[in-house]
């Protein structure tokens, strides 16, 4: 599959408020941001940068707060760079927000995550070659197939791993990582790309 090129998000956002989000754990969000940043886990493509990262607002409740669609850095950001997702309607491809700007690309694909896997706490979606091309070797799971990002079929393809994986690649895409907080989900992402980094290239 070609790498496919970036067009905005593929869902309808309807915007329930323009309350900017604000949370206890929104500085540690920018925190995970900006490593994904300075450790290419969210490089930039023609426009903005890949990956999207989020955290649940509340346990018991699948509202959460992820990155905005087309930063053009995931470093430095402010509370306008995010967006909190009150609920999606994957069938009618919706996507409620609070926010002043579109939300990620991939938000229904955490909105089905954080509904499937109560226990979770932190989704982080980033993108490096060297997972996708040394998979077999570092022992991490592959989806079946290559999928639109986006994409409603690319949510039916990461299902099967859900509970079973706590990180995994999206063929021919990019890496999910999850975990009960954000410093779980980070680290597991960091691990990996530095046993990617110590078989070389």
């Amino acid at each position: 599959m070609a790498e496919e090129l970036y067009t905005g998000p593929k869902f309808e956002t309807v915007f329930i408020s323009n309350e900017q989000p604000s949370h206890p754990h929104l500085s540690e969000l920018m925190h995970w941001c900006s490593v994904f940043h300075q450790k290419d886990l969210a490089p930039a493509h023609e426009s903005g940068t890949a990956g999207n990262l989020s955290f649940r607002l509340r346990q018991g409740e699948n509202a959460f707060c992820i990155t905005a669609a087309g930063l053009t850095a995931k470093c430095k950001l402010t509370e306008g760079d995010f967006v909190v997702v009150e609920s999606c309607d994957i069938k009618a491809k919706k996507v409620f927000v609070r926010g002043t700007r579109q939300p990620s690309s991939e938000s229904m694909m955490h909105f089905v995550i954080y509904k499937t896997l109560p226990h979770i706490n932190a989704v982080f979606h980033g993108h490096h070659q060297g997972l996708l091309d040394k998979a077999e070797k570092l022992n991490i799971p592959v989806t079946n197939k290559s999928c639109e990002y986006g994409s409603v079929d690319l949510i039916d393809n990461i299902i099967p791993l859900l509970g079973i994986c706590d990180f995994f690649i999206i063929r021919e895409h990019g890496f999910l990582a999850t975990g009960t907080d954000m410093n779980m989900t980070g680290t597991l992402s960091i691990d990996y790309k530095n046993k990617n980094d110590e078989l070389g290239f």
